[in-house]
């Protein structure tokens, strides 16, 4: 789990020209008896050292190297190498009483590891909501804490024959632990203890306080003791044994990586799925091409690639993949990506900070009337620009959560397009239209009439962020709206407040977008997560990130409600679809759609599932082509 959780930089470390298997770390293995799968990429793994700050690329080169060793598939977790999930119902998670005091370490209750002191904002055991938090003064105190039970399949070994056993996920543990390597901290600040009981069964205890729903992630994926033991602990990001033919125990072995080209692999013998006939293939190449999608597609034409990747630039060339695949020419396949896009009303503008007057200068309160939100959700034409930016694929969405989440409701207020529906809402509101086809204010409160309803748009100088801008400008401009549009670059834009227009609450719209997560992320929008400068009012001071300002203490304890709870609570569901009606209902954003990554594969491709949360490849064992698919 811990290397789906990696982000990584863009380049590559240090590596010879060509990079080979030590011959005594290598399986025995047979000849080759078919022809290599040729997976193209756009670019090239930066390290394959599972606790570096991988890229995307490397994430999928291992793949092939390791089996899960946790599943992720359309937002439901399965076991790879491990015997069952871990849950409440097979005793595999708890949830118990702890003491604490002054001193102790523990989670607070916004999420962050402290030591127990004086006003230290905790939640005492049982309390799951915003509405039981204890400031703590002194003495004692009964804290949950957390406890999963993971027990690996029986007979696992490394590609090299030497058993898989507990020892070797705590021993990544304490890989994860040295600070000097790259990849996140976050679950090593808030764990007690990672424990293996026997060969194959580990325990990990969190600190008091931090129940979350992501228990899987704790564990980590292992790596090979026996053979990395020896190597210098603080240069294993370094070291060609573990940063460039890192060993695994998935279907396929690395055997040669040269640098700027290629890396090729052959099947391991010793893969604990070899007697279902897998891997399909007995060599494997991640051929490095770049991102033009023209000259790929062509490649994949002339059967240099046999897959062309989600980041090999085919994007530019959907409309003409989705004909070939039409044709039966090639395969392609449609996989929501990993972020989703929004329209951000300014509802609490800075110039409210010290109260609102409008007669004093502050800018109109156009938004704090949540009917003026709802009918802009009906002015913009959402189908439209899935249809441009997606091709059609997926879903409008209606909340932070894409319509195929498991824990996503079709109860929550959706909005369809609908200009003539939204103009009557805003004339109920006092928006009325103008001689020049511009809303004007009658009596809307708070605002002094005949205000004119003209606001800006903020978005990045992106061709895509323009492109979007523009269509959405257009639609609201039919509905009296007056726009300005106005982009800048990324890191202007998303400069952190004061001086940062849109985490500076100093825009009236922002389009921009955030990561689709797998738990829901109702935290976006939190009252405590509003960007400022006085630390009693938030919490985060101008690293907050509640750009909009909106403040709802009903969906602050919804929200906080769904965080605290765990998957197999009987109210789990329903409290993050809780959260998720009132977020709709009070819509302070408008949700677009997620993202949409392409593959392309020729056209007797086997076994290509181009899952939303697992990616193309998670399955590279059953992957192949013409004669050797089953």
């Amino acid at each position: 789990m811990a290397l789906a959780a990696c982000a990584g930089p863009d380049q590559p470390v240090d590596q010879p020209d060509t990079a080979t298997l030590p011959p005594e770390a290598a399986p025995t293995a047979t000849q080759p008896t078919s022809e290599p799968l040729t997976i193209c990429l756009g670019q090239e793994p930066n390290t394959l050292f599972p606790y570096g700050r991988l890229n995307d690329a490397a994430r999928m080169v291992l793949q092939a190297v390791y089996d899960g060793p946790i599943d992720e598939l359309d937002y439901q977790y399965m076991p790879a190498v491990l015997e069952e999930l871990p849950a409440f119902e097979n005793g595999g998670v708890r949830v118990e009483p702890v003491v604490v005091q002054a001193g102790d370490r523990v989670v607070s209750e916004d999420g962050s590891p402290i030591a127990l002191g004086s006003s230290a904002v905790i939640r005492p055991s049982g309390c799951a909501g915003g509405d039981c938090v204890l400031v703590y003064e002194n003495g004692e105190v009964v804290m949950d804490q957390l406890v999963v039970t993971f027990r690996l399949k029986a007979g696992l070994t490394w590609s090299d024959g030497t058993p898989l056993t507990a020892g070797d996920s705590v021993y990544a543990h304490r890989i994860n632990a040295n600070p000097i390597n790259a990849a996140s901290q976050f679950h090593i600040q808030r764990t007690v203890s990672y424990q293996a009981l026997d060969e194959l069964t580990i325990v990990w205890t969190g600190l008091p306080g931090f129940v979350s729903a992501d228990y899987l992630e704790n564990f980590w994926l292992p790596v090979p003791e026996h053979a990395w033991s020896e190597l210098d602990p603080f240069g294993l990001g370094e070291t060609s044994l573990s940063a460039l033919t890192p060993m695994g125990w998935g279907a396929y072995v690395i055997e040669n990586w040269e640098a700027g080209q290629e890396i090729s692999l052959r099947s391991n013998p010793n893969y604990f799925r070899a007697s279902e006939g897998l891997p399909l293939h007995d060599e494997l190449i991640f051929r490095f091409v770049g991102q033009d999608g023209p000259e790929n597609l062509a490649r994949l034409q002339s059967g240099e690639c046999d897959l062309l990747g989600p980041d090999t630039g085919l994007e530019s060339i959907a409309d003409e993949l989705i004909g070939l695949g039409e044709a039966g020419e090639i395969q392609t396949a449609f996989a929501q990506s990993d972020q989703w896009w929004h329209l951000d009303f300014g509802i609490q503008h800075i110039d409210y900070t010290d109260g609102y007057n409008q007669g004093l200068g502050d800018r109109p309160n156009y938004f704090e009337d949540v009917r003026v939100r709802q009918a802009f959700a009906q002015c913009i034409n959402r189908q439209a620009l899935l249809e441009q930016f997606a091709w059609g694929q997926g879903s409008v969405m209606d909340s932070y959560l894409p319509p195929n989440h498991p824990l996503s409701t079709d109860q929550t207020p959706s909005y369809t397009y609908d200009s003539q529906a939204a103009g009557i809402v805003l004339e109920t509101v006092g928006w009325i239209i103008g001689e020049d086809g511009v809303r004007v204010s009658q009596g809307v409160a708070g605002v002094l009439d005949g205000t004119r309803f003209e606001i800006g748009y903020l978005a990045a100088d992106t061709v895509q962020d323009q492109t979007m801008v523009n269509m959405i400008a257009a639609d609201l401009q039919a509905c009296g709206i007056q726009v300005t549009v106005e982009t800048q670059p990324a890191e202007t834009l998303f400069a952190n407040g004061p001086t940062g227009p849109i985490f500076g609450r100093q825009f009236d719209l922002a389009q921009f977008a955030w990561p689709l997560q797998s738990q829901p992320a109702c935290y976006l929008y939190l009252s405590e997560a509003i960007p400022g400068d006085d630390l009693d009012e938030h919490s985060f001071g101008w690293g907050g990130w509640n750009a909009t300002g909106w403040q709802n203490l009903e969906f602050d304890l919804a929200c906080k409600t769904a965080r605290n709870s765990l998957p197999g609570d009987v109210s789990y569901v329903d409290d993050h679809q809780n959260a998720q009606s009132i977020f709709a209902e009070n819509l302070p954003v408008i949700p677009l759609f997620a993202d949409v990554a392409i593959v392309a594969g020729r056209a007797d491709l086997c076994g290509l599932d181009f899952d939303d949360t697992a990616g193309a490849i998670w399955n590279v064992e059953s992957l192949g082509f013409g004669e050797y698919c089953p």
